[in-house]
This record gives structure tokens, C-alpha cells and sequence, in this order.
């Protein structure tokens, strides 16, 4: 495999050169994809771009997008893919942080063009010149390129001061933690993904490595795509592997407790982003008893630390896994003292994976990405709360700064969202603590129209202790969401003290 982003897509192209690498509107071949990325790339270098610029895509998710991130990475510049519908002044924080040399837009991220820099190229996605160029065979990469350890792009995710922080990934970083989740998740060449997720999301954006990694097919798809029709488009569109977080695999059960489907080519499942309750997978399991499920736990910050595999559930239930080849974890107490197994601390990790940084905030980078032990490697402080057992799996209990102080006791609200999924009827499940009342409250969805918040209350009476117990239920349509499918805690807050007045 080549060592850069760039040589990842050069050798799928020789080995795959006419086997359909993006399929949206039309199918695009790895030998196409390769091609177009090459001219893009010499385009932008004759415009006056650099390595080490900054390239930015605001869309939808699209194939031209993959073109560009992998011309941005084939020149040597930094890429950084944006949500389109995220608020305006959200986006214009990033720009500024950015200060990006090109920018890329489609039909949805039009409104970012008035706050581009005056020294910024603009380039319109529907209108690259992409067509008509030669597909012959690759250059070899020029002097003045990319070498693996350049960063390759900035992912944008949440500060703990509150403002959007970009992590900043090599080449390296990238390609080592794709092998390592390959090496257990074992996609094959005859594979669908089918991407409902934001390609701004890491989870979303890897996808297109992994596929590239084996010669598997990407359908490109978006969230409207995973509404009330999903299963006809895993069906027609012959899905064999199917990325996603709870909230997908809860609008999945929803739909198949209306219209059972057997999916034929649906081999594999996998979740990350937030825990999967055990009882959700124990029901994908009934309606889909020859997919495989696979459980996942990272961060943006390394992309990946564990994986559960699927013949691990059983025995394992509530693990998310152990570490990645390659990858050393432990737990620390409060001091930085490493904490045998079954005892509770943060999480570190260390791997050839863990970010560069955060992209300039050397202060926070300072606080996240320290030195190991042997005054050398780097070491991630996830802020995690975690246990491990003798043998090394992974069990997560939830953030260190999502702790709850009720009734003087410390609590983490995913304790009792786990303890909520086992009730019978009961998808999904959110818990905040209603200030200035000190209230704890759940918000549910149910399946069940029989399920009433004082029968939820009364459950979880039999399983918590009296403490963890909430003082409110209240049963929700639906959980706010956030663009990656995550429950958005603030808006989660505010349904929750309307629902109290």
C-alpha cells in the first residue's frame, strides 16, 4: 500500500482499475476516480496552491467529494470536510480557524461563499471540469509531495471550551488505524457500504479508505436516504455492509417491527459514535439472525480503539472490545496512576493512530496529547471513563465531564440509559439533570404505546439504585439529533425542562 492517501487510491486503481468505487447518480470506477483526482490536483497547483494549504469541502455528501480530498492529499495540502446545513456562524468559525486557499461548495453550502477570504479560490462542485481528461496510467508523485507523516486533514469536532477544535490526522495516522480495523473487520472486495453517514463525520469519511483498502464498492448515500424507505434501499441496492450509530439501528428496528425484511445480502453491522444498548443488538439479532454486529469504540482524536467482534457479544455484553493491533490502552486514577483491571479511571491511549494535535491550540493540545511514560511517545487522555478486565477488554461508563451530582452521589448518565434500553419496548433513551430543580430526568421512545413513563419509572426502580433512580420520565416522538446522528445533549435539556413546566 502506498504510504500516502494518495498512493492508498493509485493501488486500488492498478488493481481494480474498472470495478465501481463510488456509486451515486452513476457509478465511478477506482481507474476514474484516480484520474480525476490527478487532474483536479495538477489544476490546483497550477492555480497557485501548496502543500500544506487548506483545501475545504462544504457539501453534501457526494463522489466528488472523494475526488477532491484525495487531489488536496495527492498535492500535499490539508483537507477538511464540512457539513453544509451546520449553522452559518458555526461554519464561519471554522473558515476563519481554517483560513482555507480553496473552497468547494455545492447547492448547500452556497451560503459559505460570502465568508470565504478574498484570497480564497471558490470552485462549485457541480462544475468541476471532470470530464474529458486522460485516463491513462498514474504519474509517480513528483518531488515536493506529501510524505506520511504530513498532516492530511483536519476534522472538526467539539472543544472542552466549547468551540470547534480541529484534530489534525497524518497520512500515517490514517492509513495505519484503516489496516487495524480491517484486519477485524474484514471487508471484502465483493462488498456494498452503504453510507448514510455525514462524510464530515470520521466515521463517515473512512468508509472511503476502508472501501479503497479492498476494492469494495461506497454508495453514497445521505440522511434522507435512511428515513422511512431505508430497507427498500438496502434491498435494491444490494447493501452488504451498513456503518451506523444507535439512532440508525433504532429507526431500522422501527421500520422492522412494521414490515419484517430479511435483507439477503446484508452480511455486517457496525456501530460507534455512542453505545449500542445490548438490548437494541439483542434485537437485530431476532429480526436479523445471519448479520453479523460488530461494536466499536474510538474518538476523532485516534479514530479508532476497540472493536467487539461478533462472536465476543455474548460473552462480552457491555464491552466495546479489545484494543486495535498496534494499540496499547490503560486506565489511570485522578494522579496519572495506572489502576489494575476492574478498577474505574480515564482511558489512554497510545498508537501510531493518536492525532498530530489540535490545529492551532497548542494549550489544549498540550492538555490531550502528552508524553508516555518513556519521555518520547505521545499518549492520549481521552477524558473517557473506562475498566478493563484481566483480558484486556474495554468496558466504557461514560465521559469524566458528563458526571452528574445527584442526591451527593456521582452518576453517569449512561448507567441508566443502559439499564432503560433493557426494558422491553422501550428504543431509545436520553438523561440530563434539569437545573435549578436538581431534577433527573429520562427521555424516552417507546414501541411499546403501553409503556408509560410512570410503568419506565417503576422498572428502573427494580434495576438501579435508588439514587440513580430519575425523578422524571417523560416519552418523546423522537431524540434530538445532531448531524451524525449523536443525541444532542443541549437540545435534549430543553425538551426536558418544557416537558417539566
Amino acid at each position: 500500500m502506498g504510504r500516502t492517501l494518495s498512493g492508498l487510491l493509485d493501488d486500488a486503481a492498478r488493481q481494480w482499475s474498472d470495478r465501481a468505487f463510488l456509486v451515486a447518480d452513476r457509478e465511478w470506477t477506482y481507474g476514474e476516480v484516480a484520474a480525476r483526482s490527478r487532474c483536479l490536483a495538477e489544476q490546483l497547483i497550477k492555480q497557485g496552491l501548496r502543500r500544506g494549504d487548506r483545501v475545504v469541502v462544504a457539501s453534501q455528501n457526494r463522489a466528488e467529494t472523494v475526488i477532491v480530498l484525495f487531489a488536496a492529499a495527492r498535492m500535499g495540502a490539508i483537507f477538511t470536510l464540512l457539513q453544509a446545513v451546520s449553522p452559518s456562524a458555526a461554519l464561519a468559525g471554522v473558515l476563519a480557524q481554517i483560513e482555507p486557499a480553496a473552497l468547494f461548495v455545492d447547492s448547500c453550502g452556497h451560503s459559505l461563499l460570502p465568508k470565504a477570504t478574498a484570497s480564497s479560490l471558490i470552485w462549485r462542485l457541480e462544475d468541476l471540469p471532470l470530464a474529458d481528461i486522460d485516463l491513462g496510467t498514474p504519474t509517480t508523485q513528483g518531488v515536493g509531495g506529501p510524505i506520511d507523516l504530513d498532516p492530511a486533514c483536519l476534522i472538526f469536532t467539539s472543544g472542552s471550551t466549547g468551540g470547534a477544535r480541529g484534530v489534525a490526522l497524518s497520512h500515517d495516522n490514517i492509513l495505519f488505524v484503516t489496516a487495524a480495523i480491517q484486519e477485524r473487520l474484514g471487508y471484502r472486495t465483493s462488498d456494498r457500504i452503504g453510507l448514510f453517514l455525514p462524510m464530515s463525520f470520521d466515521y463517515g469519511l473512512y468508509q472511503v479508505f476502508l472501501a479503497a483498502q479492498v476494492g469494495a464498492s461506497l454508495l453514497v448515500g445521505d440522511a434522507s436516504m435512511a428515513g422511512p424507505s431505508l430497507l427498500n434501499v438496502l434491498e435494491e441496492r444490494r447493501v452488504t455492509v451498513l456503518p451506523g450509530v444507535p439512532s440508525l439501528f433504532a429507526g431500522i428496528l422501527k421500520l422492522l417491527m412494521r414490515r419484517s425484511k430479511t435483507l439477503p445480502d446484508l452480511r455486517l453491522l457496525t456501530n460507534t459514535g455512542e453505545r449500542l444498548p445490548p438490548e437494541n443488538v439483542a434485537r437485530l439479532q431476532r429480526f436479523l439472525p445471519k448479520v453479523s454486529i460488530c461494536l466499536m469504540y474510538g474518538l476523532t482524536e485516534c479514530k479508532r480503539v476497540s472493536i467487539l467482534l461478533p462472536g465476543e457479544l455474548s460473552e462480552r455484553s457491555g464491552s466495546v472490545g479489545r484494543p486495535l493491533d498496534g494499540t496499547e490502552v490503560f486506565v489511570v486514577d485522578p494522579h496519572g496512576r495506572r489502576l489494575p483491571a476492574g478498577k474505574k479511571g480515564e482511558l489512554l491511549v497510545r498508537g501510531r493512530h493518536v492525532a498530530l494535535g489540535y490545529w492551532r491550540a497548542e494549550e489544549e493540545s498540550a492538555a490531550h496529547f502528552r508524553r508516555g511514560a518513556d519521555g518520547l511517545s505521545t499518549v492520549l487522555s481521552t477524558g473517557d471513563i473506562c475498566r478493563l478486565d484481566e483480558e484486556g477488554f474495554i468496558y466504557f461508563e461514560g465521559r469524566c465531564d458528563d458526571l452528574i451530582k445527584h442526591k451527593g452521589y456521582r452518576i453517569h448518565p449512561d448507567e441508566i440509559v443502559t439499564a432503560a434500553s433493557s426494558i422491553s419496548g422501550l428504543l431509545e433513551a436520553g438523561v440530563v439533570q434539569v437545573e435549578p430543580f436538581h431534577r433527573l430526568v429520562l427521555l424516552a421512545t417507546t414501541v411499546d404505546t403501553t409503556l408509560t413513563p410512570s410503568t419506565i419509572r417503576q422498572r428502573l426502580a427494580q434495576l438501579l439504585e435508588p439514587y440513580r433512580v430519575p425523578d422524571v420520565v417523560l416519552v418523546v416522538d423522537h431524540l434530538p439529533k445532531t448531524h451524525n446522528g449523536k443525541v444532542a445533549r443541549e437540545a435534549l435539556a430543553r425538551i426536558a425542562q418544557e416537558g417539566m413546566r
